[in-house]
Parts: structure tokens; sequence; C-alpha cells
């Protein structure tokens, strides 16, 4: 940020310098965000091994009745988990996102978006609070009818992923063509934050992450017309200390509108560092006046950076195929489904000691039905049949809008899942309400409670449970100074009709 300091400060005395600032405005929203929550997980322990019981099923436990796991008699002691202790969290967040223009230079706008974070209930419980402060953007932007340009922290979202840099950005499109080309530079900040790569909150591997950082770079193309778009993006991370390649990746996606309510739509993206293709998908949509559906097939491949040791383990994609449908049975009456089978590739590995399970499918069955203008219901069933793993969930809802600022709903829902490990079965419940209150056209307050019923069938009296009352309230003000609302032109007077 200390490079950008002075260009972005040098463009912001220009603006303030090149003309009056009558017509300078502001818009500001202010989200407080509070919520409470506990957990608590495993703590080890151990006893002396001629302290250990033999339970009913002849495995060993402590005289408390929790299942020990005893190395050998050579030892003398043996291994069990207890419950650790309750934790209570309670973070408070508060996020700033604001706009500044007027300077006298037309297309000219500050932009910037701040996060404060802190911990009410026990230090280190959450992670997110760290650091307390973070910015998550803030650059001054100039835009034209044919170009668009800014310097500072920004975000890059598309094909590729998500990523945020310090640098500069620009944009040129011509709207008779519908072409548009952009292109970006700037250190990188870490995948999927806010902060720096050498940032000790996201770096627990920092003998192996580039130690001063690194610089990311990448351009897109894009055209688009009444038909059809399309767009390629390329991107490219290069490591500060050692000038090594990061990262180099290319991506095509286009969507098509075929007429008649028909579509499709697709992408793939392409790994130049591994030299392989990553994650891609195509699917044709079809939307009519009373039923809805899609259908697709897609490949998921993890993305790894090259410094990281996973991308040795050289990952098996898995591959999918899936079809959703809505209909709208009635008015007030609506279906939907979905369903995706998906299979993994050959790991070219042998396992003569045990069968492995390589594919799976998840599924969901819907129904929403409007009761009045004012009540509404929906419910929804999940299946989840995985490698490994497996899931039931049921969640409902209804909701009253009566159409003034208030609007309340309540909820409830179950999933059932089988842990291993420690446990056979786990069951939660959860039962809860919220509601919104618009208090004026600036101030919106919600508040939103959940009890949760946690019930795992375990095999001893570990009592691992944490059925609790769940509470967040959060409220948002709205600032602004007006100077972007345009006034209506003063009315003509009415003349007589022509003769």
């Amino acid at each position: 940020m200390k490079r950008l300091a002075r260009p972005a400060a040098g463009l912001v005395l220009l603006a303030c310098l090149s003309g009056p600032l009558a017509a300078q405005g502001y818009a500001v929203r202010l989200d407080l965000e509070a919520q409470s929550y506990a957990f608590r997980g495993l703590t080890a322990d151990s006893l002396r091994a001629d302290s250990v019981v033999m339970s009913g099923s002849g495995s060993p436990q402590t005289p408390g009745g929790q299942a020990a796991i005893c190395p050998g008699t050579s030892v003398g002691y043996c291994d069990f988990f207890r419950a650790g202790p309750r934790i209570q969290a309670a973070p408070l967040t508060a996020q700033a996102d604001g706009n500044l223009w007027g300077f006298g230079v037309p297309g000219l706008r500050l932009h910037a978006a701040l996060r404060v974070a802190t911990e009410l209930g026990d230090a280190d419980a959450v992670a997110t609070v760290t650091p307390a402060v973070q910015l998550l953007e803030g650059y001054a932007e100039y835009t034209r009818d044919w170009l668009r340009a800014a310097l500072g922290r920004q975000i890059v979202t598309g094909r590729l992923g998500y990523i945020g840099f310090d640098g500069a950005k620009a944009a040129i499109r011509s709207a008779s063509k519908g072409l548009e080309f952009s292109g970006y530079i700037g250190r990188g900040l870490a995948q999927a934050t806010f902060l720096s790569p050498s940032n000790p909150a996201v770096n627990p591997l920092d003998q192996f992450q580039p130690a001063k950082g690194e610089t990311v770079a990448g351009a897109s193309l894009g055209w688009t017309n009444r038909y059809a778009d399309a767009r390629v993006d390329y991107q490219r991370e290069v490591d500060n200390d050692t000038r090594n390649f990061v990262s180099e990746r290319i991506a095509l996606s286009a969507d098509g509108r075929l007429g008649s309510g028909w579509g499709v739509s697709g992408g793939a993206d392409y790994d130049m560092s591994f030299d392989q293709w990553g994650s891609a998908d195509l699917s044709l949509r079809h939307t009519g006046g009373r039923i809805t559906g899609s259908a697709g097939v897609r490949q998921y491949r993890p993305f790894f950076n090259l410094w990281t040791i996973w991308g040795v383990f050289n990952p098996t994609p898995y591959r999918a195929a899936n079809g959703a449908l809505a209909v709208d049975v009635t008015s007030r009456l609506q279906l939907r489904s979905s369903l995706e089978y998906f299979w993994y590739g050959d790991t070219h590995t042998s396992t003569p000691l045990v069968s492995v399970l390589d594919h799976g499918w998840r599924g969901t069955l819907a129904a929403g039905y409007r009761l009045s203008p004012a009540w509404t219901a929906d419910a929804t069933v999940e299946f989840d049949r995985g490698v490994g793993a497996a899931a039931t969930d049921f969640q409902g809802q209804v909701r009253w809008t009566p159409g003034g600022k208030i609007n309340l709903s309540g909820h409830l829902g179950t999933v059932s899942r089988p842990l291993e490990f420690r446990y056979n079965d786990a069951t939660l419940v959860w039962l809860g309400a919220q509601g919104e209150y618009q208090a004026s056209e600036r101030l919106k307050v919600s508040l939103l409670a959940d009890w949760l019923h946690d019930n795992q069938k375990e095999p001893d009296v570990g009592g691992y449970g944490w059925s609790q009352l769940r509470v967040s309230l959060r409220a948002s003000w709205f600032f602004n100074s007006r100077a972007d609302l345009v006034p209506l032109p003063k009315g003509l007077p009415r003349r007589p009709p022509p003769q």
C-alpha cells in the first residue's frame, strides 16, 4: 500500500484542484452484526493401564465409561478423550462501504470498504476477528463511456476465482461492437482473503509461502450481443522473492440464448503450470411460463499454487451429471427437484485389503406454497450419499410479509449424518425465528434466534453434545448526501389541443 499512497494522493489532489466542488456527494452503508454461540472440542487425557476396565463388549474404557486406547502393556498408560471446555463466542463486526464523488472531474469517485471486528466472549474463540481491522477495498476510479480505470485495493472475480490485489486496473469497451478488454497488475493478497500472504493469520506454512508476497497480473477479453456472451481470462502470479511462477491459468466461458426460453452455457479453465485441464461445465436450460429446468455435466479439479505441497499428490477430479426441474402446479404451489450423480476418475492405486467406493449422488425435493399475499411456506428435503459420508437434511420455513415495515419468519430443520471414529450416528434439530424491522428508509434492524439440539449416539459417556441457543443481531444504516438524485424538470403548461 505504501507504493500506492503517493499516486493515489496525487490523483485525489488533482481532482480537488481541478474545479469547484458544488456537486460533491457521498453514500455510506454501515452494517453492524453481533452473534452469540458456543462450541466445545476434545481434550486428550490418559490414565494408568491398571486403572482401565473392560466394557461389556470387551473393549477397554475408563472407570467413568469413556472409551480408551491402550497401545501396549509396555507403555503403562492408556489414552482417552474427554469433553473439552465450553467456549462461548461472541464476535462483533462492523463493516462500512462508501463512495465519494463530485471533485470537479466528471466520472471520478473514491470507494472504500472497511471491516472492524472484535471478540466479546472467550479470547481467541474465533479466527475471523484477527486482524481486528481490514481494508477490504480502497481505490480511486475514473469512468467514461469507453474507459474505466482504478488505482488502489481491488477485487477481481471471474471464472478463475476470487483474488484481491493492491494495484491498477483498466478496462476499454466499445458498446457498438460489444467488446471489452481489461487488464490489471499489482501486489496480490492471500487467496480468498484481504490480507497479505505473509500475514500470520493466513500463513501457517510460512516456510513455503512466498515471504515477500506475490505479483498478480491478468487480462480478459469479452464479447456480447443479443444472442451470446463470451469471455477469455488469463492470470499469472509471480513470487516477488525468487521471481518464480506461482500460477498461470487461462479460462474460457460462454453463454448463448437460443430463443423461446432456451439457453446454453459452459466454460473451462486450463492450468498452464501443471499442463492440465481444471474445472469445466456445460449446461442446457429452459425457462417457460410454468416449467423451468436445466441439465448438464461438469468436472471439478481443485487448484493449488506451485509453492504448496498438495499439487504433488496429483488430485483426481470428479465428474458429474445433473438436472433440475421446477414446476408451477398452480398459481400458489411450486414443486422443485434436483439430482446429481458424480464419480471419481482412476487414481491408479491398489487397495487389495479394502473395497473403495468411487461414486455417489445428491438430490433435493422442495415445495413452496403461497397461503395468501402475506403468508408463504417452503419445505426442502436434501439427500447426500457420497464417498465416505452421507447426510439427510430437512428444512421448513413460514414467512409473513404484511407489506409494511415488519417481516417475520419461523423455521425448523433436522439433519442426520453418520460420524466416524468416536460416534455411530448423530442428529441435529433446530428451531428458530427471525424478524426484520424497517425503521426508516435509512435504518433496518433484524434479529435471529436458533435453538439447536444435538443428539450423538456415542459408544461411551463422553458427552460431546453442543446443544445451545444462538442469537444474532444486525443493524444496517444508509447515509447519503442525495447529490446523486437528479430532480425532475419543471412541468410545462398545459396547452389546448389543436383545432
